[in-house]
C-alpha cells in the first residue's frame, strides 16, 4: 500500500500494520496531498513570496495550498472523529516542514510563508487554532526524528480511542507495532539523550506519556497485550550540560535561567572591577612619572606651598584682628569666646 499516504513514514507503518488502514492521520495528509484548486488572478502568495529571493517557485504553490487547506479546514477534514481544528493546524505544521525541508537555509521566503500561515489563519478566525504553526528550524535529520516520534504518539491515542474496532484479531501485530515504537524511542535516548532534547523534548516526553498510558490501557483488557517498559531517563542529567526533562520542563528553565543570572552577575562584577583596579593603578603610576621626570612635579611642590602660604597669612591676619586691647581677655586657645554686653537699662 505504499504512496497512499502523502508522507513515506506513514506509508510505511501502513503497508506493515493493518489495523493503521482507517489512520486519520494518513487520511488528513491525503487531503493535504491532493491537487487544489486554481487561484486565479492575484492573491497573497504572490505578493508575500517574492521572486527576488531563492526558491519562490518552490514555495509560493505551498503558500497557496496553505491558503485553500485553512479554508477548508473545518470543511472539508471531517473523518472518523477527526473534527479538530488545531489538530489539523498541528498536522499542517509538520506537513509544511516536510515540504520545505530541501530548501537551502537562510531563506527569506521561508519567513514569508510563514507569515502567510498567520495572515490565512487571521482571515479564516483560525488564529487560536494555528498559534503554534512556525518553522521548526532544526536539520532534517531531527526533523524526521521529532516528526516520527510525533505520529507515534498520535497513533498511540488513537488505538486506545479505536481499540474495539481494530484489535480484535490483531493482538501480536499490535504487539510488534509497540515493540518498533519502543525500540525507536530506546535508540534515541540512549544516544546522546540530552542533545535529543534540545530538539524536540516535548515529543520525547508526550511519546513517553502516551505509550505509558498505552501499556496501562492494553494490559487492562479482556486480551492483554504484554508491552514491553521504555528504557529510564533519570540517569541522564541534563541540568549542567544541556536542557533537561519534562520531569519537568519548568524547572528546566528555572535552573538554566537561575544559572544563567548568577553567572551574568559574577560576570559584571568582574566586567567593572578589573577595569577600575587596572585604572587606578595606571593613574597612579603616570602622576609618579609626570612627578619624577618632568617639570609637573616642581610645579605641583610649588602650587603646594604657594596654596600653605595663603592659608598662612589669612590666619595670620585673622590672629591680628583678634588681638586688639578690646579682645586682650580672650583665650584664643578657647574655642568658647565671653562676650560682654551692655543692657539697655545701664544706658
Amino acid at each position: 500500500m505504499v504512496g497512499v499516504c502523502g508522507d513515506e513514514f506513514l506509508n510505511q507503518l501502513q503497508a506493515k500494520y493493518k489495523f493503521l488502514k482507517d489512520l486519520p492521520l494518513c487520511k488528513i495528509y491525503e487531503i493535504f496531498e491532493k491537487p487544489k484548486e486554481n487561484v486565479s488572478g492575484y492573491d497573497l502568495c504572490d505578493g508575500l513570496i517574492e521572486s527576488k529571493y531563492t526558491q519562490a517557485e518552490v514555495i509560493r504553490p505551498i503558500c497557496q495550498n496553505v491558503n485553500v487547506l485553512l479554508k477548508e479546514l473545518n470543511k472539508t477534514i471531517q473523518i472518523d472523529d477527526f473534527n479538530n481544528a488545531s489538530k489539523g493546524c498541528d498536522y499542517l505544521n509538520y506537513w509544511l516542514r516536510h515540504k520545505i525541508k530541501d530548501v537551502k537555509r537562510p531563506c527569506e521566503n521561508i519567513s514569508n510563508l510563514y507569515t502567510s500561515v498567520t495572515l490565512f489563519s487571521n482571515f479564516y478566525s483560525l488564529s487560536d487554532q494555528c498559534k503554534n504553526v512556525n518553522d521548526i528550524n532544526i536539520t532534517n535529520d531531527q526533523f524526521e526524528e521529532k516528526k516520527q516520534l510525533y505520529y507515534y504518539t498520535e497513533i498511540f491515542q488513537w488505538i486506545r480511542k479505536k481499540y474495539n474496532a481494530l484489535l480484535t484479531d490483531d493482538q501480536s501485530l499490535c504487539g510488534k507495532y509497540f515493540d518498533e515504537c519502543s525500540k525507536f524511542y530506546n535508540d534515541l535516548v540512549t544516544n546522546n539523550y540530552c542533545e535529543k532534547r534540545k530538539a524536540y523534548a516535548s515529543e520525547l516526553d508526550e511519546f513517553q506519556k502516551e505509550y505509558k498510558e498505552c501499556k496501562s490501557f492494553l494490559s487492562s483488557q479482556k486480551k492483554p497485550i504484554s508491552i514491553k517498559d521504555l528504557n529510564p531517563t533519570a540517569q541522564y542529567n541534563c541540568h549542567t550540560e544541556h536542557m533537561d526533562s519534562k520531569e519537568g520542563p519548568q524547572e528546566r528553565e528555572d535552573v538554566n535561567h537561575g544559572d544563567g543570572s548568577s553567572n551574568d552577575n559574577s560576570n559584571g562584577v568582574n566586567t567593572v572591577v578589573i577595569p577600575v583596579i587596572m585604572t587606578m593603578i595606571g593613574i597612579f603610576f603616570l602622576l609618579l612619572l609626570l612627578h619624577k621626570f618632568t617639570p609637573f612635579g616642581p610645579w605641583t611642590r610649588h602650587q603646594l606651598r604657594k596654596k600653605d602660604k595663603i592659608w598662612n597669612n589669612i590666619y595670620e591676619k585673622a590672629q591680628n584682628l583678634l588681638r586688639n586691647p578690646r579682645n586682650e581677655n580672650i583665650s584664643f586657645s578657647n574655642s568658647k569666646f565671653n562676650i560682654k554686653y551692655n543692657s539697655v537699662r545701664n544706658e
